[in-house]
């Protein structure tokens, strides 16, 4: 396994059929997390030499908003 495979298992993700949505870079992002941490065992174990680069895609990341006096106020007396 190399980095040109890698990239075309993501590109194969990212290309889906026309009626459905393609997956978001999170998950993508995720996917290659779990193959990476089986290599990882594998060569912890003897099985593989090295480990391949891995392309993470770039995501975008999300402030987490606090709430407003309000909204803590309405979602005390739920």
């Amino acid at each position: 396994m190399d980095y040109r495979m890698i990239e075309k298992y993501v590109a194969s993700l990212r290309s889906v059929e026309e009626d459905k949505k393609p997956p978001s870079p999170n998950t993508i992002n995720r996917k290659l997390r779990e193959i990476k941490a089986a290599l990882n065992k594998a060569k912890r174990r003897g099985y593989i030499r090295e480990l391949p680069d891995f392309p993470m895609l770039r995501t975008e990341k999300k402030l987490v908003r606090a709430l407003s006096a309000e909204e803590k106020r309405k979602l005390l007396d739920a």
